[in-house]
């Protein structure tokens, strides 16, 4: 599916993005420091998913 992803981004680069999403640091940072609530990261992030692989983040 990454494969198909519009723009530039090879499916490997487009991996690391998706995944640099969810490193235990950006998330500490967002939810410790910032004070994000975790279901807001979650949604934010399957919403971002979605939008990349072109599906319904309401599906999932």
């Amino acid at each position: 599916m990454l494969d198909q992803v519009p723009g530039p981004a090879d499916s490997e680069f487009t991996a690391h993005v998706l995944l640099a999403a969810v490193r235990a640091d950006l998330v500490e940072h967002l939810a410790g420091q910032e004070g994000v609530p975790r279901e807001r990261m979650r949604a934010q992030l399957a919403n971002l998913t979605a939008r990349f692989v072109g599906a319904d983040p309401g599906e999932g």
